[in-house]
């Protein structure tokens, strides 16, 4: 939407894995009040400052992106700028909590209820908005309606930020967590009332989203292929697509998708459409290898997804959950995974016709 690419795509990708790496080594700023001993602390309390620094340069990367574009203010789109803007004010409110000193005084109070909902939904709730908006053209072959799409936006955004801004002054004036009632002395009154008007904001916000996706679904405009000029390849396909995709299969020679290719873009041809069948590509060049043939659609994993949850409960209550469970799990794992003898004997008739044709060529 700003018809640019990425800037530093390096640096973001290289921050992204930065982020999953420090994210399993902060664990311990949830116990800077706890039994932890203060070494540990201040290690922890260094680790989540760190994580900080590659969460800046994704947004200052995104921003730079943003930088003298030509910026489309779609729905999507500005799902995608409100996310930066509110999961930029979880950050910085994440570093009060990082601090050993703050920390001690704000621990279990409504500002880390306030922090916390401004990663959560900022950080991943609003960015499945926007998703949800870019991709619904392609699942559905129908546009939604563009202004009820943004009247949602700003009701969304107006909505949270009056429910939980508020809520970093509660935790400030020392309104703890987890609690349903207060005495009126303690001053909280004004703002829970003006945090209760924004989640009624909130309500009015999901309520248009959901009639726009129900009367879109019947009544939208027709998409087309790539109603939004998008460059990644799902967009070079019919929408909805069909059940296998392509008929010829594009192949990847640019980091800038559709963009990249020019006039043409290169396919790969000779799948079979009529049974499921992808193609394999050389891992460091991409270039076509083989065709494989996928296994037909099956129940298993539900199945197995179904006995698992099961099994967790039932090892609540008996020990006995477990075993049972992990034998109930075998004839679905064995009838998904075991291979089909008679598709492994055409593939391997395939792979021989091609080697033949490769050999008289």
């Amino acid at each position: 939407f700003s018809r640019k690419n990425i800037f530093g795509y390096k640096f973001v990708a290289f921050s992204s894995l930065a982020i999953a790496v420090f994210g399993f080594l902060v664990w311990g700023h949830h116990l800077f009040v706890a039994s932890q001993s203060v070494y540990a602390g201040m290690i922890f309390s260094f680790l989540s400052f760190a994580v900080a620094i590659p969460s800046a340069i994704k947004v200052f990367n995104w921003t730079a992106t943003l930088y003298k574009s030509s910026i489309s203010y779609d729905t999507p789109m500005l799902y995608a700028l409100g996310f930066i803007g509110l999961f930029t004010i979880g950050g910085m409110t994440g570093l009060f909590v990082a601090s050993l000193a703050t920390d001690v005084h704000l621990s279990d109070t409504y500002f880390v209820v306030a922090h916390f909902h401004y990663v959560l939904i900022g950080g991943a709730l609003f960015p499945l908005f926007g998703a949800f908006y870019f991709w619904f053209p392609k699942w559905t072959g129908r546009m939604y309606s563009e202004v009820m799409g943004q009247i949602s936006f700003w009701l969304l955004l107006i909505g949270f930020n009056v429910t939980f801004f508020p809520m970093h002054i509660l935790g400030l004036k020392g309104m703890t967590r987890r609690i349903y009632t207060y005495q009126e002395f303690l001053g909280w009154g004004t703002l829970n009332l003006i945090a209760t008007i924004g989640a009624v904001i909130i309500v009015a916000g999901m309520a248009v989203f959901a009639v726009n996706l129900f009367m879109s679904l019947k009544t939208g405009a027709l998409a087309g292929a790539n109603p939004w000029g998008a460059d990644t390849l799902e967009w070079a396909t019919t929408s909805p697509p069909p059940p296998y995709n392509f008929v010829d299969t594009p192949v990847v020679t640019s980091r800038e998708g559709l963009w990249g290719y020019g006039d043409e873009i290169p396919v790969v041809t000779g799948l079979h459409t009529d049974r499921p069948e992808v193609l394999i590509t050389s891992t460091m060049t991409t270039e076509p290898a083989y065709k494989n043939e996928l296994p037909t659609p099956t129940w298993a994993p539900l199945v197995m997804a179904i006995i698992i949850a099961g099994m967790l409960a039932a090892a609540i209550i008996t020990p006995w959950g477990v075993p049972i469970g992990s034998t109930l799990l075998l004839l679905p794992f064995y009838l998904w995974a075991w291979p089909d003898k008679a598709q492994h004997q055409r593939n391997l008739r395939e792979q021989g016709k091609q080697d033949r044709k490769a050999e008289a060529a």
